[in-house]
């Protein structure tokens, strides 16, 4: 059935026309009584995307009106206010990453230096300690050399002075005790004196070559000189204090008597 457009009214609620005389519909009388009895509500507040179905769904029906857009205009401002809110808070978040990111590289350079600076403090500190324990050694050997030359000095002399008196000595039971007793001395000194020099050899000493070679300034230190016609001129002729090394370093040079052509 068609409706006058004289006969229409226009609810003032919702703006649907409404016929005077005119019989409705089931379905616009209970629109129309709804719009009378209850006025439209706006939606709670929801996530902007719920608002705008929901405003889409009144536009047509044809329900939206000031009453309601008021209100939909406040809750739309406070969804835009929150994402603006969670937008900055990300850009915030976003910000704080890189400052960590940067944090974390500046702490990891750090970290590489430091490791850097202690491994080379640990290769100084072994160098050092090293450098400290071969002085050390060599400041103990050098202050046990006189008791070492002290040794082989009587090992000599003793040496010497037996075969002197065996060239001298008769044959008598006394002379042949006495002798014995001078070569067992002999050679508890020459077994003591060659316990010491391999107790110095095994801690790293060694001996600056001497008699027949050629006089080395850095080594030897002469003492005294000879003319000497069958040896070539600066020749070592004779050692009179013995010269050590350390672990190659100079511990102590040789005096020693050198040759000379005339």
């Amino acid at each position: 059935m068609s409706i006058d457009a004289s006969s229409r009214k226009r609810c003032r609620t919702c703006h649907a026309d409404k016929e005077g005389d005119s019989p409705w519909t089931p379905a616009t009388r209970a629109i129309n009584n709804k719009c009378i009895s209850t006025p439209v509500q706006p939606p709670p507040p929801s996530s902007t995307s719920t608002l705008l179905s929901r405003a889409r769904e009144l536009a047509e029906a044809g329900l939206v009106n000031e009453e309601f857009m008021q209100p939909f205009v406040t809750d739309l401002e406070g969804e835009l206010g929150a994402l603006e809110a969670l937008q900055k808070s990300l850009a915030d978040e976003a910000a704080a990453r890189e400052d960590a990111a940067a944090a974390l590289e500046a702490a990891r350079a750090a970290h590489q230096r430091l490791a850097a600076d202690f491994d080379n403090f640990r290769k100084r500190s072994a160098g050092q300690i090293a450098s400290a324990r071969a002085s050390g050694k060599g400041e103990l050997l050098e202050s046990l050399l006189p008791l070492l030359d002290s040794l082989t000095q009587a090992r000599d002399l003793l040496g010497l002075e037996a075969d002197q008196e065996e060239a001298s000595l008769n044959s008598s039971a006394a002379s042949d005790k006495s002798e014995a007793s001078h070569k067992d001395l002999v050679a508890a000194l020459t077994s003591l004196a060659r316990q010491a020099a391999d107790l110095f050899r095994s801690a790293g000493l060694g001996v600056v070559a001497d008699q027949g070679t050629a006089f080395d300034p850095e080594l030897h230190e002469a003492i005294a000189r000879e003319a000497r016609a069958d040896l070539p001129d600066g020749t070592v002729i004779q050692t009179l204090r013995q010269g050590y090394t350390l672990e190659g370093r100079l511990l102590r040079p040789a005096m020693v008597r050198v040759s000379y052509s005339e």
